[in-house]
C-alpha cells in the first residue's frame, strides 16, 4: 500500500528495480540466489553476529585529525 503511494513519484527505472516477494521465500531465494541470502531467510550466507557499525566508526575516527588538517586549507567541496 505504501508503495501505491509513492509509485507515481520514482523514476521508471527505480520502479524496474523494486521487487516485492512477500513471504514467497521461493521467489526470494530464485531471485537473490541461495549464496547470496542469509541463513535466517533459508539461504547459505553466513552474516556477522555482531554489528559492524562501531568498527567502522572507530576505524574513521583515526583519521579525524588528518580530516581536520586537510580542512585547515579552505578547500570546499561544491554542494549542489
Amino acid at each position: 500500500m505504501v508503495y501505491a503511494i509513492f509509485k507515481p513519484f520514482l523514476l521508471e527505472k527505480t520502479r524496474k528495480r523494486l521487487h516485492f516477494h512477500g513471504t514467497d521465500r521461493e521467489a526470494l531465494i530464485s531471485f537473490l540466489g541461495v549464496k547470496n541470502l542469509p541463513i535466517e531467510f533459508g539461504g547459505e550466507l553466513e552474516m556477522p553476529n555482531q554489528p559492524i557499525g562501531q568498527d567502522i566508526y572507530e576505524y574513521i575516527y583515526k583519521f579525524e585529525k588528518k580530516f581536520e588538517e586537510i580542512n585547515k586549507f579552505g578547500y570546499v567541496v561544491n554542494e549542489k
